[in-house]
């Protein structure tokens, strides 16, 4: 879960590593939907404030997309 703006700033570098990698995350944000920078568009975006229920049910569904690690223990 990322929210795009941070108090030190936004986390733009930190989605395009996370798209680098393959890794999928849902962006949370209490700006108006226009003023989304392009970077979090491919991503399901929450605007605040947000459901627990709702956050946790888009979660899960990138989570049983993501493939596991084949170390992982989970």
């Amino acid at each position: 879960v990322l929210d795009i703006q941070l108090s030190d700033g936004p986390c733009i570098e930190l989605a395009l590593d996370l798209q680098r990698r393959g890794v999928p995350f849902v962006v949370l944000t209490g700006n108006p939907l226009d003023y989304v920078a392009p970077v979090f568009a491919g991503a399901p975006i929450v605007e605040k404030p947000a459901s627990l229920d709702r956050l946790a049910e888009i979660v899960s569904g990138l989570a049983l997309g993501f493939p596991r690690h084949p170390d992982s223990n989970i």
